[in-house]
């Protein structure tokens, strides 16, 4: 019996055979089971788009701040950027593609059902260089605001495009504690503090090659550890929300500022927001 063909859950039938279409079921399992998952890039198909986005953040973050964008991002290890790391959506047209690629939103949806919101668009640069408190992040959830218990269920949830390779530890990359979405409460102030010596946690790096999607639970305790390597480790993560939250960014008060009636044209889901 092939049960989501069978109709009888409207909203969830249309995710699990959207997630079948797109070759995502595995990535389904991994999410309800681990609370995160890595998408490849061979499953998300979107090498030029990657460029455009890696190109587009360095150009608008050197942009925003008065400074130059590096001659090779694979080599740069100084200071780039600044404060001015959100909000992204409209400043180029690789950030709406992005927003409405059908495997993010498949993923989004999954977690945070049908009428999913995209909350807000930071973006992160990482170098040797830039790193605060030695490059640890402290243990946290995404979940902000929310108080005890959480529920098993995502409230929000993280969609960050990898836009240079997260080979190892070294990189500097996200940390994630595979499972800690079920624990419905938040890092204890001894727990966030994960690298200090006698931690009982021991977080997994996160791994995978520039072009994939990692896409975790909004509930998931994750950080990150210092980046000891050559170049810019660089991500744009997308915060979707379930539809009751207040969003960070309201977009349609963003579009009428920026005069971006042209770009809703070309993609009119940006104009109801419950559609991405």
């Amino acid at each position: 019996m092939d049960i989501p063909t069978l109709n009888t859950q409207p909203d969830a039938d249309a995710i699990r055979v959207e997630a079948r279409r797109l070759g995502l079921e595995r990535h389904l399992l991994e999410l309800h089971t681990y609370g995160v998952t890595i998408v490849p890039p061979e499953v998300v198909g979107t090498s030029d788009l990657i460029d455009r986005l890696r190109d587009a953040i360095l150009h608008v973050l050197a942009e925003r701040h008065g400074q130059k964008v590096p001659d090779d991002w694979r080599t740069y290890s100084g200071d780039f950027g600044g404060p001015k790391t959100w909000c992204w959506l409209f400043d180029d047209e690789a950030f709406v593609e992005a927003a409405l690629h059908p495997v993010a939103l498949c993923l989004a949806r999954f977690l945070c059902g049908r009428d999913v919101v995209l909350q807000g668009t930071p973006a992160i640069v990482k170098t040797k260089d830039n790193q605060k408190e030695a490059g640890y992040l402290r243990l946290h959830t995404d979940t902000h605001g929310v108080p005890p218990p959480l529920p098993e269920y995502a409230q929000l949830a993280n969609l960050s495009w990898l836009l240079s390779d997260y080979n190892g530890p070294e990189d500097g990359p996200t940390v994630l504690v595979p499972g800690s979405h079920r624990y419905g409460r938040m890092p204890r102030p001894e727990e966030c503090e994960w690298w200090k010596e006698g931690s009982c946690i021991e977080p997994t790096p996160l791994v995978g090659k520039a072009g994939s999607l990692a896409v975790w639970h909004g509930s998931l305790w994750h950080g990150s550890r210092p980046r000891e390597t050559p170049g810019m480790r660089i991500t744009l993560p997308y915060i979707y929300g379930r539809s009751y939250l207040e969003p960070i960014h309201v977009w349609s008060e963003i579009v009428a500022e920026r005069d971006k009636e042209k770009l809703v044209e070309k993609y009119p889901e940006l104009a109801d927001p419950v559609s991405y």
